[in-house]
């Protein structure tokens, strides 16, 4: 019988497949305009057009939610900023000890899966920073 910790190990590769398999499907739908709130001839996906999508707001609304989400954007960046270092910390450490517990191969993958993805977070977070709402 396996380990409890091997066990939790497998656990956390799995939730990491699932994780990264549904962040490729987003990046995915999104790249090809797949989304709410994403209107055509429009290029990016917008919490306000979502919203407005959605609920049905006008088009007053709309605006509306777009100048409170722009007031409150510094806040939320700043929060986001000031977690980011343990986020990346604690994931650096689930990786590691996902990487200990896998088969060269399998390691060699992990690091191509893991580049991937940090380059969709990074391509993620180059757009946010210029995102209209």
């Amino acid at each position: 019988m396996p380990s409890k910790s091997k066990l939790m190990a497998v656990g956390l590769l799995a939730a990491m497949a699932v994780a990264g398999f549904a962040a490729g499907a987003a990046t995915t739908s999104y790249a090809s305009g797949n989304r709410k709130g994403h209107r055509p001839g429009h290029e990016r996906w917008s919490y306000s057009g979502m919203l407005q999508e959605e609920l049905g707001l006008t088009d007053a609304e709309r605006d509306s939610v777009r100048a409170l989400v722009r007031l409150h954007r510094p806040e939320m960046r700043a929060v986001f900023a000031s977690v980011q270092p343990r986020l990346d910390s604690i994931q650096a450490r689930l990786r590691a000890q996902i990487n200990e517990m896998l088969t060269p191969e399998q390691q060699q993958k992990f690091a191509e899966l893991t580049a991937r993805m940090e380059q969709e977070r990074a391509e993620r977070l180059r757009s946010d920073s210029s995102r209209r709402d």
